[in-house]
């Protein structure tokens, strides 16, 4: 009997017209807060939402990047700076953030709602909202 080839896992996507720099700096954003401690995705929004005015994207992202795995119910993959390759977490991530730019608010419930925990997709949400909104704001480095 011959030996079946498995299919392979078809090559993931970036939506079309994404800047592949945004993927870059999420992944060196992840880089940095892994070191970062361990807090509640309501201790993390409410920081943010006190310092919303000083806050800058990178501190939303990195709040995020935070979050998602307790909102996933999951470990979030996210390749090294420079990889080819492209994770579902991260297509599907680019996909959110682009949703959220385009203020595209189907899109966006949609992706929420099939991978992100009931109880956390407001806060989901208002993180990715604070990474697309400072468009203008000059980027600084992350604060865990």
């Amino acid at each position: 009997m011959p030996h079946t080839a498995l299919h392979p896992t078809p090559t993931l996507q970036p939506p079309p017209g994404t800047d592949m720099s945004r993927l870059e700096h999420l992944r060196r954003c992840a880089q940095r807060c892994r070191l970062c401690p361990r807090q509640s995705c309501d201790a993390l929004c409410l920081a943010l939402r006190q310092t919303a005015a000083e806050a800058d994207g990178d501190a939303f992202a990195c709040a995020l990047l935070r979050v998602l795995p307790e909102a996933l119910g999951k470990r979030l993959v996210l390749h090294r700076p420079g990889s080819a390759e492209l994770s579902f977490d991260e297509a599907w991530l680019l996909r959110l953030i682009d949703a959220a730019e385009r203020e595209d608010a189907d899109t966006l419930s949609f992706a929420l709602t099939s991978r992100v925990h009931p109880a956390l997709r407001r806060s989901v949400r208002f993180l990715v909202g604070g990474l697309v909104a400072p468009v203008d704001a000059p980027p600084r480095q992350a604060a865990c």
